[in-house]
């Protein structure tokens, strides 16, 4: 055992100083018992303080799957379904599509499937973080900030959805794309079903019979306890590792990223879904229940799926059950493997850390596996020079990022966040490229006449800007 440990150590140092992370945390655990749990780096930098098993971190969207579990919860006991329409319990729900609107369901928004496009709309709920951020220059954030308004409550969020969200991406439940907001409205219907505010009701019902006693979402106690991490931030033009103090905090997305905990604690989470929902022998959630949050519902990458706040992956016979985050100072990754009784938590305090490379390392490790073997298959695809131009135009979000593609040879080049990277075909409309440390993807989706008229990036389904063709013809000519 020594032997594999020893690699995984080497493998994470590695990725850690390439990336220049201050501080990680590794656990893993096997039929429920620890057998592999250790810190790399430092918790704080600067007092040369370790991180270790219970080091407090943000999980960022880790959170995802604890709103899940909620809602499971509160179908369990009869005070909601997943299938009813979310106007159902939030009225107030709103978009250019009436139509649209009253077909979305709770478990749309569990999914992902909902249609909602991306929004900027986390950086209003952010906006008091980020102003009070005294390091807010260091971090690319949209042009229109000041001019956002402070999404402070669901009210608020609500109404801005109403007015921002535009066209649909497509019918509910037939296009995949990440959604802070669905979650945010799961955190507004779980506290109008359950009358309790969501953290309440998830450190009620969920951390405190998990025997989660590091973990919590109140920042005022996070500032209370011991061996929390520091935030770092590596800013750009130059790049430079800077110490980033200032919790971000978004009250009405709380449901969709905002939860604290440690390794320790997340290793006793996961237990959830290895046991198909008892920890320590507390019931959490119903068999049946966990059957439903890990069913596969929509590709959401390549050899991946989105279930109900979990990501489902097919693997080397076996699958992987699995979410991760980002957020400023963190990185997490969170993966069970129910048919090996192993679960796996990487937690770090830098966003661009490799945190889900780092952990099907360790599991590969412990598998035997080569600790680099990958979630898909990684094989160069064909595709014909003169088939690239089809790629090429502006795929702008309204969260604030422009992913602008070009041909290059044999390949992409793609420009977004003011770096460059070359991406080459490893799948039909499939490109690959090297990014923090880990293999990233693009995936280019066609219409009906073959067009290409949107990207997942990120996770992201991205529209094509309209006059994107004309603007590369034109900058070509």
């Amino acid at each position: 055992m020594a032997r594999w440990t020893d690699a995984v150590a080497s493998y994470t140092q590695d990725l850690m100083e390439k990336v220049r992370t201050p501080g990680l945390s590794l656990g893993m655990a096997e039929h429920g018992e620890p057998i592999y749990v250790r810190g790399f780096g430092w918790r704080d930098a600067e007092r040369r303080e370790p991180a270790d098993a219970d080091t407090i971190y943000p999980i960022a969207s880790v959170t995802k799957s604890f709103t899940a579990v909620a809602v499971m919860q509160l179908q369990e006991r009869g005070l909601l379904k997943v299938s009813d329409p979310v106007v159902k319990y939030l009225p107030e729900f709103r978009l250019r599509d009436a139509a649209h609107a009253q077909a979305v369901t709770l478990e749309h928004l569990l999914s992902n499937t909902s249609g909602l496009p991306p929004l900027v709309s986390l950086y209003g709920s952010l906006k008091r973080s980020l102003e009070a951020d005294p390091n807010l220059s260091r971090f690319l954030l949209p042009e229109r900030l000041p001019q956002l308004p402070y999404l402070d409550t669901y009210e608020d969020l609500l109404d801005f959805i109403a007015e921002e969200a535009g066209d649909p991406l497509g019918p509910p439940g037939t296009v995949f794309s990440y959604s802070n907001d669905g979650f945010a409205l799961l955190g507004a219907v779980i506290e109008r079903v359950s009358g309790m505010p969501y953290a309440d009701y998830v450190r009620a019902n969920i951390l405190e019979p998990a025997g989660m006693t590091r973990s919590g979402f109140d920042p005022a106690w996070v500032q209370q306890q011991a061996g929390v991490t520091q935030l770092y931030h590596m800013a750009v033009n130059p790049p430079e590792l800077i110490h980033a103090p200032g919790w971000w905090e978004a009250p009405a997305m709380v449901a969709a990223g905002f939860l604290k905990s440690t390794v320790n604690d997340m290793l006793r989470y996961l237990e959830i879904y290895r046991t198909g929902g008892t920890v320590g022998g507390e019931r959490i959630l119903s068999p049946e229940s966990v059957r439903a949050m890990t069913t596969p519902r929509i590709p959401c990458g390549p050899n991946m799926w989105y279930a109900y706040g979990l990501m489902i992956t097919p693997y080397q016979g076996m699958t992987l059950v699995e979410h991760g985050g980002n957020l400023k100072g963190a990185a997490s990754w969170i993966t069970c493997i129910p048919e090996r009784g192993l679960t796996a938590v990487v937690l770090s305090n830098l966003i661009i850390t490799p945190a889900a490379r780092i952990t099907l390392a360790a599991l590969n490790g412990r598998l035997g596996l080569p600790l680099a073997t990958n979630r898909f298959e990684d094989r160069d695809h064909p595709c014909p020079p003169e088939t690239l131009a089809m790629y090429e135009g502006h795929y702008p979000s309204a969260e604030g990022v422009v992913l602008t593609v070009r041909a290059a040879g044999d390949g992409l080049i793609l420009q977004m966040m003011g770096a460059e990277v070359k991406a080459r075909c490893i799948g039909e409309h499939l490109f690959a490229f090297e990014q923090h440390g880990d293999l990233a993807t693009v995936r280019f989706v066609p219409g009906p006449d073959g067009r290409i008229w949107a990207v997942l990036s990120g996770f992201r389904l991205i529209r094509k800007a309209a006059d994107a063709a004309a603007e590369v013809a034109a900058a070509d000519a």
